[in-house]
């Protein structure tokens, strides 16, 4: 998904009086905390990679793959580097670093984790379905 795209669906997901950052600058940033936040608790396949030379790891996950630090600050026209469908993950983190109140902000970060438990979920089902097909 674009930035551009992302801003669509953020505005339209936000409740109340909430408002999403004003710049690009803030809005790179808190995307980016999202991808860690998201990268932590899963492996978002976008993200995999190998060469440390070139790439700066978040986490390793086995041997010397790793989870990769994702790309610099976007524009508006700029995809958004995470798995498509962890981007519903990422609205709500962002969502959830926006409003002040606590129990909203916990509540959100709950929805962030279903989000990736459905991913992961996703990710497991094709896995199997490879390895049968293998069989």
């Amino acid at each position: 998904m674009k930035l551009s795209e992302f801003k669509i669906a953020l505005n339209r997901k936000i409740q109340g009086d909430k408002k999403p950052p004003s710049t690009n600058e803030e809005l790179n940033e808190l995307i980016k905390e999202g991808i860690r936040y998201i990268a932590l608790r899963t492996v978002p396949i976008d993200l995999l990679g190998s060469d440390i030379n070139t790439q700066v790891p978040i986490r390793f996950v086995q041997g010397l793959r790793f989870i990769r630090e994702p790309n610099d600050s976007l524009l508006d026209d700029d995809k958004i580097d995470i798995d498509e469908q962890l981007v519903d993950a990422l609205i709500l983190y962002v969502i959830s670093d926006i409003t002040g109140e606590k129990n909203y902000r916990l509540l959100k970060l709950r929805e962030v984790q279903i989000e990736i438990d459905i991913y992961e979920h996703n990710i497991q089902t094709v896995l199997d379905d490879l390895e049968e097909l293998n069989e």
